[in-house]
């Protein structure tokens, strides 16, 4: 699992790999390593939110594909998609080939159904932390960004159109064949190929056949995609530097913070709200889920112990008195 940024404000090009243990990224000042972090960082965050569950995932199928009929008898399969899986249908049955390729049409239903969800999360994320998404186009090359996510089954391909993100290009790495069969079968998926078997196909049923290909595939593809995820991502944290907005941060929460004290009831004045990237407010309100167990407190004191024996070449005090950390060569 592999993300690539291209053009994305002063990053020319830029490769995150998921499969190695530790990235270390490094370089002169203003050459874009705090944009490709934040980047990265929103990008992972998102990969393991809330949008790509099985239930959400359940429910934009359903509204991207389907409409209920006034009687609530019957679903309707979105007229776009049913037309072309409908003259592959009937091209499969009046064809002397055994089988027909339908790899285009399942990328265009499952960009479409993952569009809204993936752009619209990311370009919230994007203006939180970005100053717009129309200036994070690479002003050197006067090309506009774009960023790739690389799947084991699919490519996700993201630009910028009308200044919003858009995927501009899915593409599965698994072609996608319906087959004429005598019998009924299930379908059969390798590496390179999945074979959708078709018996019959005439008008009644073939939204019935319709509606098998779409959830079978697309749902393989999604249970690949967490899959491949939870393999590789449990958790996802941002550690920000003070370039990164920590000192503005902390200066502008205590303002808030009186502020809020001072109007119990009522705000009688404005508050500025701290110009801050998504990434470090994501810090702030982590630190308020951090627990205490003593089993964890004693894993992370043996791993301090080692880095300051075996790094640091000292120890990292806390005194008490002062409220300040020292470091002890």
């Amino acid at each position: 699992m592999k993300i690539e940024l291209e053009n994305f404000g002063p990053i020319k090009n830029f490769k995150f790999d998921l499969a190695k243990d530790l990235t270390v990224v490094f370089g002169k000042n203003n050459i874009g390593k705090s944009y490709a972090i934040t980047c990265v960082y929103i990008m992972l965050k998102h990969m393991i939110g809330d949008s790509f569950t099985r239930s959400s995932f359940d429910i934009l199928y359903f509204r991207r594909f389907y409409r209920e009929k006034p009687n609530n008898s019957d679903i309707i399969i979105d007229k776009d998609i049913d037309k072309i899986l409908v003259d592959s249908m009937f091209k499969l049955r009046d064809s002397q080939n055994s089988e027909v390729e339908i790899t285009n049409v399942i990328e265009t239903a499952f960009r479409h159904m993952v569009s809204d969800s993936i752009t619209q999360n990311l370009e919230r994320s994007f203006n939180n932390s970005f100053s717009s998404i129309d200036d994070l186009s690479n002003k050197y090359s006067n090309k506009g960004l774009s960023i790739t996510m690389f799947y084991k089954d699919f490519d996700i391909l993201i630009g910028v159109k009308d200044k919003h993100l858009v995927i501009t290009e899915l593409k599965l790495n698994n072609k996608i064949f319906i087959k004429k069969a005598k019998t009924n079968r299930a379908p059969l998926r390798n590496d390179q190929k999945t074979t959708l078997y078709v018996k019959s196909f005439n008008k009644e049923n073939r939204n019935n056949y319709i509606e098998m290909i779409l959830r079978y595939v697309i749902m393989n593809l999604f249970m690949s995609f967490r899959n491949e995820v939870s393999a590789v991502i449990d958790n996802v944290y941002f550690l920000p530097a003070s370039r990164s907005g920590l000192y503005q941060a902390l200066s502008t929460f205590s303002a808030v913070i009186a502020e809020l004290s001072k109007s119990r009831n009522f705000l009688t004045n404005s508050i500025e709200l701290p110009n801050i990237s998504e990434p470090v407010s994501d810090y702030f309100l982590n630190l308020s889920n951090i627990t205490s167990a003593k089993k964890q407190m004693k894993q992370v004191s043996k791993i301090a112990t080692q880095i300051e024996q075996d790094i640091l070449r000292g120890q990292v005090k806390f005194n008490q008195d002062s409220r300040r950390i020292f470091f002890c060569p």
